[in-house]
């Protein structure tokens, strides 16, 4: 009789650690499954960016993001599914941003160190720079016009390469909190 339980007891057991271990092979191979991008898309992205090495492609909503690198800059091109290259976002040394970029950091964010900062252009020639920032009350991204001048504020936490979290600038996991769209206007008085 004590047999017979015992068997039962490891066979119940192998079969819970197994079914563990299969949700977990699963779970991986869900997140490593390629994006399919339509040869209108990867032309092109190829055509305008020849030389460039792909890291990966993203799906974005309707469109494509693709990570690459040019000449040794860490770059990404968002690509609408008829093949329009949307927007361009390189990274970008600190000292290489705008003059009046660097004077609001001083004035405003004084003692601390920027994470990061891209250069964004988008098709219609506009210019944006972003500068990333991790302060004590969290992550935030800071946006500036291509003269430097301060146009908006993105409060998020802080994710794995310490940048901010966009999609989720409260840091919760949700789809309809208010604060997600919050964003923080300059205002006329500083």
């Amino acid at each position: 009789m004590k047999t017979s339980r015992l068997v039962i007891a490891l066979t119940l057991l192998l079969f819970v650690f197994s079914a563990c271990e299969s949700e977990e092979g699963e779970e991986k191979s869900t997140k490593s499954e390629a994006v399919e991008v339509p040869a209108v898309v990867s032309n092109a992205f190829s055509t305008r960016f020849a030389s460039a090495e792909v890291i990966n492609w993203e799906k974005e909503d309707d469109n494509f993001e693709v990570n690459f690198k040019m000449d040794g800059v860490a770059s990404s091109a968002e690509i609408d599914a008829s093949g329009n290259i949307l927007v361009v976002e390189s990274e970008v040394e600190l000292t290489a941003l705008p003059e009046a970029v660097t004077a609001y950091l001083s004035a405003n964010y004084s003692g601390i160190t920027p994470s990061g900062a891209e250069k964004a252009v988008e098709t219609n020639g506009n210019t944006l720079f972003e500068v990333q920032l991790n302060t004590e009350a969290g992550a935030v991204e800071l946006i500036f016009d291509g003269d430097g001048n301060f146009v908006e504020q993105k409060v998020g936490e802080a994710d794995e390469d310490g940048e901010g979290d966009e999609g989720d600038e409260d840091g919760e996991d949700d789809d309809d909190d208010e604060k997600d769209s919050k964003k923080v206007e300059k205002s006329d008085d500083k």
